[in-house]
């Protein structure tokens, strides 16, 4: 997905808010670095009192049929397995947000109304650059700096599971798609933001794009241009 999304994540860790700057620093030059770098790692005031805020596009999907909302989350793809530490991780946040929105976790699959599909994946997008600016013999000289970003997707796929017992083929009663953009790989940390926006939109149709901050506070905006949709995720 083709957007404009960020994660005011934590790149305190590269060393963007504790920038040394050797010898005389054009001021201009200093506040705009440090503006730009405070907006995107979460290291200015006001991040320190808002938390990091994530946007991101949603695409939502549900049938006009009735279902139970007794729930069991599973991995969506053959290489993840259920025991594996991060899909626990992201699993039991995902569960949590559901469980704040009226459903229930049931302890197993077969007392399950749904089987809950789970799918995510970071992957690499690109790099920005800022200029830093060192004191050298002729005047200062710009110093190219690189920060990663990354797009980050999770998926869930709601399977009736009494139609799927019955071969029924409207098993999948609603499926939801989360897309976000930003500079930080860390997909557990950015959780508590798309599980939110997960427990939200699960069990409607139609296409968002919000903003959602640490405490799941959504806010829904108009993206300046229009999405270009990526590959699916893979499936079983």
């Amino acid at each position: 997905m083709n957007i404009h999304g960020r994660a005011s994540g934590s790149l305190a860790s590269m060393g963007v808010c504790r920038a040394v700057f050797s010898g005389p620093v054009r001021a201009a030059a200093l506040l705009v670095l440090l503006a730009v770098a405070s907006a995107l790692t979460g290291c200015g005031p006001m991040a320190s009192m808002a938390g990091p805020t994530y946007t991101m596009h949603v695409d939502a999907y549900a049938e006009s049929v009735p279902y139970g909302r007794r729930f069991y989350i599973l991995p969506g793809i053959m290489e993840t397995k259920s025991d594996d530490a991060e899909f626990k991780a992201v699993a039991a946040r995902l569960s949590g947000a559901l469980v704040a929105k009226g459903y229930t976790h049931a302890s197993s699959l077969a007392e399950a109304d749904l089987g809950l599909y789970l799918v995510y994946r970071v992957r690499e997008d690109g790099r920005s650059q800022f200029d830093t600016f060192s004191q050298r013999a002729m005047g200062p000289t710009p110093r190219p700096f690189f920060v990663l970003t990354y797009i980050r997707e999770v998926s869930l796929e709601a399977v009736d599971m009494a139609r799927f017992a019955r071969n029924d083929p409207r098993h999948v009663v609603w499926k939801i798609n989360i897309v976000s953009k930003g500079p930080t790989s860390d997909l557990q940390k950015a959780m508590p933001a798309l599980a939110a926006a997960i427990a939200e939109y699960a069990g409607t149709s139609g296409e968002s794009y919000v903003e959602v901050d640490g405490a799941g506070n959504i806010r829904p905006f108009k993206p300046s241009r229009p999405a270009i949709p990526d590959p699916p995720l893979p499936r079983l």
